[in-house]
């Protein structure tokens, strides 16, 4: 899978979005959205991501350790770390994969887990 980087040869080539993390995330955002990581492509292509360190996500609103969305193209997603998010007021994801005009795959053997005070949690939406 790529490492941490993007690539468009051109227009009317395929695109990939790659995130390969072994570290630790940590990501809080007080009245707003908190994403741990965040991969995406624009218009047709696939996402990988591999993950094998550690993900917090904490906010007062919103909190995703994971979110991976391809507009058209795939989703795969490898973890064997462990990814954490929680919100008090409202949504709280461990990792949630969108896959528009393809599939989705989540390969997981990382622990993850989602809270949330007032709303609902998560640990994995495909």
């Amino acid at each position: 899978m790529p490492n941490a980087s993007s690539s468009t040869s051109s227009p009317s080539a395929s695109r990939w979005s790659g995130i390969d993390s072994g570290g630790s995330i940590h990501a809080y955002a007080g009245d707003g959205i908190a994403l741990g990581i965040y991969a995406a492509t624009h218009g047709s292509g696939s996402v990988d991501v591999v993950n094998s360190g550690d993900i917090v996500a904490s906010s007062y609103a919103v909190a995703t350790g994971l979110y991976a969305i391809a507009v058209d193209g795939e989703v795969r997603v490898q973890n064997s770390g462990s990814i954490e998010a929680s919100a008090e007021v409202s949504f709280a994801h461990g990792l949630m994969l969108h896959a528009v005009g393809g599939d989705a795959y989540l390969d997981n053997t990382g622990s993850i887990y989602a809270s949330s005070e007032n709303r609902y949690a998560v640990g994995a939406l495909l």
